[in-house]
């Protein structure tokens, strides 16, 4: 084999090699992104206090970041 396809031999490799790797880390991340959301659930307290923050969203129960600064 000459250098020519041994080099593009070893690119391929390298491509498919790095495809490979950042699908491992993807795969990851939406493993431990699962996991949080699991334990949310998990915390009954957490998540009604999640959804009564989204139920007061969606009845406009809440303050501009330049209103509330203010109280801070």
């Amino acid at each position: 084999m000459d250098y020519a396809n041994r080099t593009r031999k070893a690119g391929t490799i390298n491509r498919w090699k790095a495809k490979d790797t950042a699908g491992m880390r993807q795969a990851e991340r939406e493993i431990k992104e699962l996991e949080a959301t699991k334990e949310i659930i998990k915390d009954k307290d957490f998540l009604n206090s999640i959804m009564r923050g989204d139920e007061d969203f969606r009845c406009g129960r809440f303050k501009k970041w330049s209103e509330a600064r203010e109280d801070v």
